[in-house]
């Protein structure tokens, strides 16, 4: 049934009003978020956790013919009553419409972000990174400074071992990296 219900917190007269193409649904789907901690109304959500869902009672307040019809009757309602109401905007939007999920839209299909967007919009959002870019060259020149270096491989040789903890394959006797070994070799080696 089309058309404008209300979730009336009975201990302070507050209450939640929506519109929906099916009233019955909508309603089960918010006491379902509302119970599990996680509906989108966190003023909602904060009176139920305070109240108890036995504080609440579930209206229908009008019927309507089409659901254009039952949004225009809910963003009236929402800007009379704006102060009384756990609503968080004076819009009716929202699931009633099905725009809050792209997903239910007839263009939509299956595809990634960046398949859905042109090569143009994707740049426009994405674009280049902002900031300074970096000449590489000095930290090139001081890589291969440090490598020339004999002490340093020396250093940096002597600072790894004994950090890997080293694997013989039972099977050819192969050694290697432990997490390679077990990942990679093991499953597949030769002589198994």
């Amino acid at each position: 049934m089309i058309g404008l219900y209300a979730i009336v917190n009975i201990k302070n007269n507050m209450a939640y009003v929506g519109s929906s193409n099916d009233i019955k649904r909508r309603i089960k789907e918010h006491k379902s978020s509302l119970n599990a901690n996680k509906h989108y109304s966190h003023r909602l959500q904060r009176a139920w956790n305070k109240y108890g869902s036995e504080s609440f009672q579930i209206k229908q307040i009008a019927t309507a013919n089409t659901l254009e019809e039952a949004r225009e009757l809910e963003e009236a309602f929402l800007e009379c009553f704006i102060d009384g109401l756990y609503n968080l905007k004076t819009t009716a939007i929202g699931f009633a419409s099905g725009e809050q999920s792209h997903a239910k839209k007839a263009d939509f299909h299956m595809k990634t972000v960046m398949q859905r967007l042109t090569p143009e919009e994707r740049k426009e959002r994405y674009g280049k990174a902002k900031g300074i870019k970096r000449n590489p060259e000095p930290y090139i020149l001081s890589a291969q400074k440090r490598l020339e270096n004999p002490d340093y491989r020396k250093k940096l040789s002597e600072a790894c071992k004994g950090k890997r903890k080293l694997v013989t394959c039972p099977h050819c006797n192969l050694t290697g990296g432990g997490g390679n070994m077990y990942r990679y070799h093991f499953d597949k080696c030769k002589n198994k």
